[in-house]
């Protein structure tokens, strides 16, 4: 006599019915129905595996992220070897800001299903938002040698790839993402960022219009908007719309109530938030000495860096000067910001926000009493900033300039450090030598045709173009020569150096100009000041807006207004009347002076903070400004 083998239990039969209902309701476009199902899933069968994580999943869809994150972990209970809920978990977490479970969660889905293309991905997407590049690399192309036609794969590698200044990858990245999603805004943010680094503005303008047209992010408005600081076409009223359409997609500032004591007099805690803080970036050399300056009776500096502060010598003079140095690597913003508050910070400076891997967004979050911009572009756009430092010729009194922030003028915004090593460049034996070492994406149309005047005013003089080693590329030296052919100018008079030097052969080549010239609408900053510290006369055209004007703040310390030039033609008659000087340098490097004018600007607004019943004084942007 056979026996029957049991069924399962009705309870589970009826648990996975209301399972597969749940996801008929989930196809349909019904999510409240399908989560009643789910849900009475779970109530019949506690185990459901399924269940537990669709439901966890469809709370992972909205703001939901605690109640997703439990799910999945009732779900692991029972199932702790599926990697899909470790990988989903992960992802949940992350989203969440729980930063380093959501890691350990990815890390163990990877371990779990090696093979599997989406763990990859998932895990190489945080690392590429943690700007850990190398291990996200590593995680990228793996998923891609899976799985060629990921998009999503395709984009991240296209991002480390730009960071690592690899601009023909970064191209052909972006170009395989758009054949797979020709109206991915995603794609198309890529293909715009590797057009710029290889010079060609217009088309990168293009592209960026394009990627805002499909959808407005904050990638794709960034990215629009450094290409628009290199177009002379460009309106200061068009800039300043699109930084506030920019800081309209951040998140809202914290609200809760703050511990920092309303003294107007105390000593101050000021955080400085920057990820360029090493020796091969302009910012560093620019910042070092303010901090190094800075009275510790009124100022207790703190540092907010993508490092621990070691293994550059820039870096570590400015750890040293440091009271405490944080590192912010792997965190996000949220966790920063909460860093920020928990260290007691009053004035936050967001060093130079807007610029590649820089948190400019973390200041949206109001983690400081007070917010304060130096270094940037112009206006952060976001209302929760509160000081724009700047001088009277970089932002000269009822210029056209729109800031959401008070413009603090200070006697001089740049104090670069001394430059010691100071080689001898090559004696001018033969023709006479324009130079530039500004990036290619500065070298636009105009710029072109105003130096083929000046090459044109000075016979048989040449132009030396030198910018780290972008020049070794064919393309961008074609491109460049045919541009010149264009206006005028033989190829022939134009020299490409294409190879990365050290600093001391890099001087010693900006020495060998007789002349720079100066690019716009996008001056020179760092390039300028070198050129005066070897003893070359820079010439410019002094623009309307802060970018615009940094080189004729250098000549303005050192006595040389007459170079910054009002017009075109000023330009060009300045370049070829020019001779050789050694310049006046010192008052570029008085640092003691400069620390206590940026102090001075600190403790207004920190004041305004502690008194807000006192009114500020009424002109321009947040329709204040102060004057030092």
């Amino acid at each position: 006599m056979s026996t029957a083998r049991p069924g399962p239990p009705a309870s589970k039969t009826a648990a996975e019915r209301l399972n597969a209902e749940g996801l008929r309701h989930l196809r349909a476009g019904d999510a409240g129905q399908a989560r009643r199902a789910w849900r009475q899933a779970v109530a019949l069968a506690p185990g459901s595996v399924a269940a537990l994580g669709e439901l966890a999943t469809l709370h992972a869809r909205g703001p939901a992220l605690t109640a997703a994150c439990l799910g999945y972990r009732r779900a692991l209970a029972v199932a702790p070897r599926l990697a899909g809920l470790h990988l989903m978990l992960g992802t949940a977490l992350v989203k969440a800001g729980e930063d380093a479970a959501g890691e350990r969660a990815l890390a163990t889905a990877l371990t779990l299903a090696p093979a599997e293309p989406m763990a990859h991905l998932n895990l190489a997407t945080y690392l590429l938002q943690r700007r850990r590049m190398a291990v996200a690399e590593r995680h990228f192309r793996r998923t891609i040698g899976t799985n060629p036609a990921l998009e999503p794969a395709l984009i991240g590698l296209g991002w480390v790839s730009s960071h690592r200044s690899r601009s023909r990858e970064t191209r052909s990245l972006a170009h395989r993402a758009i054949a797979l999603g020709p109206s991915s805004p995603e794609a198309l943010a890529l293909l715009g960022q590797a057009e710029m680094m290889t010079g060609n503005l217009a088309q990168a303008t293009r592209t960026f219009r394009r990627a805002t047209a499909v959808a407005v992010t904050p990638v794709t408005l960034k990215g629009l908007i450094l290409g628009l600081h290199y177009d002379p076409a460009a309106t200061s009223g068009e800039l300043f719309e699109l930084h506030r359409r920019w800081a309209a997609l951040q998140a809202a500032p914290d609200r809760r109530a703050r511990a920092n004591r309303p003294d107007p007099e105390r000593r101050l805690k000021v955080g400085y938030l920057s990820a360029d803080l090493h020796g091969g970036h302009p910012v560093a050399r620019n910042l070092v000495g303010l901090i190094e300056h800075h009275d510790p009776e009124r100022i207790e500096v703190h540092v907010y860096a993508s490092g621990d502060g070691t293994g550059d010598p820039v870096t570590e003079r400015i750890r040293a000067a440091t009271r405490i140095w944080r590192s912010t690597t792997g965190l996000d913003g949220r966790s920063l910001a909460a860093l920020i508050r928990g260290d007691g910070i009053d004035v936050l400076v967001a060093v130079a926000g807007h610029t590649p891997l820089n948190r400019i967004a973390v200041a949206a979050l109001k983690p400081a009493p007070v917010a304060v911009s130096l270094y940037d572009y112009t206006t952060s756009g976001l209302d929760q900033m509160d000081g724009f430092l700047s001088d009277g010729v970089l932002s000269p009194e009822g210029g056209e300039e729109r800031f959401t922030e008070t413009v603090i003028r200070l006697p001089c915004l740049y104090l670069h450090m001394p430059i010691e090593e100071v080689p001898v460049g090559p004696a001018s034996a033969g023709p006479f030598t324009f130079g530039s070492c500004a990036n290619p994406i500065k070298l636009n149309d105009r710029v072109i045709g105003l130096w083929a005047r000046a090459l044109a005013a000075v016979p048989d003089s040449r132009l030396v173009l030198k910018y780290r080693d972008a020049f070794a590329d064919p393309d961008l030296v074609d491109d460049i020569g045919r541009r010149f052919a264009a206006a005028g100018i033989a190829v022939s008079r134009l020299a490409f150096e294409g190879h990365r030097t050290d600093r001391e052969r890099h001087l010693a080549a900006v020495g060998g100009f007789d002349v720079a010239l100066d690019t716009f609408p996008f001056n020179g900053c760092t390039t300028t000041y070198e050129a005066l510290w070897m003893g070359v006369p820079v010439v410019t055209l002094a623009g309307r807006r802060f970018l615009g004007r940094m080189s004729a703040a250098f000549l303005h310390q050192v006595g040389l207004d007459d170079l910054a030039a009002a017009t075109e033609e000023d330009f060009v008659s300045a370049a070829a009347g020019l001779a050789r000087d050694a310049g006046r340098r010192a008052r570029l490097l008085d640092a003691p002076a400069h620390a206590a004018a940026v102090e001075d600007a600190y403790r207004r607004l920190w004041k305004a903070w502690c008194r807000p019943s006192e009114p500020a004084p009424a002109e321009g942007g947040k329709e204040s400004s102060l004057t030092f």
